[in-house]
């Protein structure tokens, strides 16, 4: 096939009017005879002319043609006004608009030759309208107009944009490479219906038979422009790309709408086409196949999945990250981590599943179910199915609190922050959300219960007291008093977030790991949970804190845990609710601290550090709170004239 850039002269066209003329004689493999664009007597398709034999005569004609390069010969609607596809990420756009509440820039008016297969494909002029040849009458239309399945309307918001050049400023956007199917428009380089559309040939894509120029198994097509990698993931190696599970229309997560829409049977082969649609999306925003991105991802990984692991179930359970569902809006936004943090607190606080997943990076190695972090480390891989997510981190960490300090603890500012597009390590991801980055000093309501708190001012490397997401652990008694496989740890040991908290079931091969879902308060792992103000103690065999610390050893290993009357109270009798961080040492609750740090079990009111877990003394403590006082009453413990007491 020769120039298709509907631009100049096309000599090809005036050669194949010759040979076909009148434009009834047979047709060779991929002759437009053999095409649904045959609209007479003869053609294959439900709609066709019902005494019109000439085949070419609908859309061209050797004479008086409008417009004459082409050779045209429909009627054509210069004056039409369409709808043009905009987003916030669309560099290469030369309108510029609000998308999603987001700033960002629109395609411009259809031009060229687009202009003409509009002509017939956006339902405003019959189809049997031409220039030369009047009206010509046709059955199986709508009303003489194309059918509703072939029509785009006037407002192609929702369509692959066309009649534009590609940003150099998009990395991962592309031209095609010389003597590709796919071609630009000669002239300008711009993207026209038939740089992926062949007017004339039906089966280059015998699957799909979208008049394609080349097949779009694997979506080798999209992927002629569209370069899906960046440092740290890449598309090609993503199971979305690249798994041989069936996927087709049955496969819709219980969406009306939704399943394979290709004719293609894996997820391998429908690739692009697994969660985009590039016409009449019914998600503008980036094309996908649903209004909110629940209902894309539910097509494998919902109910009946077509992936090993059912979220569904998960994010069915008490305690959940609650996935926007709206089928009318959509809060998440591509650009939204670069363009303020407001954009994850209030009204527009949120989660998506590719808030912490990149749909185009996220892998497996090959090995469904895996992709799984190793505990003991924090970093992402490129193996890794948190491959290719933004994060953010305090460009500084603030100053700790001091001894007398009052929580909470200081926080970053919003603007204080460093964005990375490709995290990689976990807890920047989780930053995005559970940190000052996203409500600033004011945290939200926590569906467990209270409010949330600042994650990252716990977690700051310069606080005395932390578990290892960040910083480096504090190693005061030997690590083979933990449980495995904690009891390895060493000073370069770190914990991913997910360490805690994820799904209450032990992970396998069907189960889900991660944050998705838990039957737990505060997102807690793990089936032996309890966190509360009077569990657990360290004479039950039962308590969240048991995962990783062993009851036994802790009591051969600190002198203040091996009192009797100390194992018989509750961890947060001295310990804060939130063990994620604390500016004290030892993650020491006071009774002065308020909610959430304290639920109302704290008791100690000065706290002395000692050089050594085994060195405690009675005097290291002073409480006047039942039940301590008997022995830690005497007001002259801890004072607060010692360095190291904590008050």
């Amino acid at each position: 096939m020769s120039d298709r850039d509907g631009r100049g002269f096309v000599p090809w066209l005036v050669a194949g009017l010759v040979a076909l003329a009148p434009c009834t004689g047979g047709a060779a493999p991929g002759s437009v005879v053999n095409t649904k664009h045959n609209l007479s007597t003869s053609g294959p398709g439900a709609v066709k002319a019902t005494a019109e034999t000439q085949v070419c005569v609908f859309c061209h004609t050797p004479h008086n043609a409008n417009p004459a390069p082409q050779l045209w010969n429909h009627l054509t609607s210069g004056a039409q006004t369409y709808g043009t596809y905009g987003s916030s990420s669309f560099d290469a756009g030369s309108s510029a608009g609000t998308f999603n509440t987001f700033p960002g820039r629109a395609a411009g008016q259809p031009t060229g030759s687009s202009r003409l297969c509009l002509s017939c494909h956006d339902g405003t002029i019959a189809l049997g309208s031409t220039v030369n040849n009047g009206t010509i009458a046709l059955s199986g239309t709508a009303g003489g107009f194309v059918p509703a399945s072939s029509s785009l309307g006037t407002n192609l918001s929702n369509d692959h944009p066309v009649s534009f050049a590609r940003s150099p400023a998009d990395p991962q956007v592309q031209d095609p490479t010389a003597g590709d199917a796919v071609r630009l428009e000669r002239g300008t380089n711009y993207v026209q219906c038939v740089a992926c559309h062949d007017p004339h040939r039906e089966d280059a894509d015998a699957v799909t038979r979208k008049f394609l120029v080349k097949s779009n198994a694997r979506s080798g097509l999209c992927t002629t422009c569209h370069v899906k990698a960046a440092a740290g993931w890449t598309w090609a190696t993503s199971p979305h790309a690249t798994s041989s599970k069936t996927f087709t229309s049955a496969n819709t997560g219980g969406a009306t709408g939704l399943g394979a829409h290709t004719g293609y049977t894996t997820v391998a082969d429908n690739a692009c086409e697994s969660c985009h649609r590039s016409h009449s999306a019914p998600q503008a925003q980036r094309l996908l196949k649903s209004v909110d991105e629940r209902g894309v991802c539910y097509q494998c990984h919902g109910n009946a999945p077509v992936a090993q692991k059912n979220l569904a179930t998960v994010f069915a359970k008490a305690r959940s990250h609650p996935l926007e569902s709206s089928t009318v809006t959509m809060l998440h936004d591509y650009v939204e981590t670069t363009t303020s943090p407001t954009n994850f607190a209030g009204a527009r606080r949120h989660v998506v599943c590719s808030d912490c997943h990149n749909p185009h990076g996220a892998a497996n190695a090959g090995t469904p179910g895996s992709g799984l972090h190793t505990a003991g480390v924090n970093t992402i891989g490129p193996t890794s199915v948190l491959a290719g997510v933004s994060g953010v981190e305090p460009a500084a960490w603030p100053a700790v609190l001091a001894r007398g300090g009052a929580l909470p603890m200081t926080g970053a500012p919003q603007s204080g922050y460093t964005i990375t597009a490709s995290s990689p390590r976990e807890y920047p991801i989780c930053f995005k959300c559970h940190t000052s980055y996203a409500f600033g000093q004011t945290p939200p309501p926590s569906p467990s219960g209270g409010t949330e708190t600042d994650t990252a001012s716990e977690f700051n490397p310069q606080n005395l007291s932390y578990h290892p997401v960040v910083g480096a652990p504090h190693l005061r008694t030997p690590a083979t008093n933990l449980v495995a496989p904690w009891n390895a740890t060493t000073a370069a040991t770190r914990m991913y977030c997910s360490d805690c908290h994820g799904n209450n079931e032990t992970t396998s091969a069907s189960v889900a790991a991660g944050p998705h879902g838990s039957a737990n308060a505060y997102l807690l792992r793990f089936a032996n949970a309890t966190w509360s103000t009077t569990a657990p103690t360290l004479n039950q065999s039962g308590g969240f804190c048991f995962n990783c610390h062993s009851a036994s050893t802790l009591r051969n290993v600190n002198r203040v845990h091996a009192a009797g009357a100390h194992q018989s109270v509750s961890c947060q009798t001295c310990h804060v609710a939130v063990p994620h961080g604390l500016f004290r040492p030892a993650l020491i609750a006071l009774a002065k601290d308020g909610p959430p740090y304290n639920l109302g079990a704290a008791k100690i009111v000065r706290f002395q550090y000692a050089t050594s877990p085994t060195s405690y003394q009675d005097t290291y403590c002073y409480s006047n709170i039942s039940p301590c006082h008997t022995k830690h009453g005497n007001t002259s413990f801890a004072p607060t004239t010692n360095a190291n007491t904590y008050y």
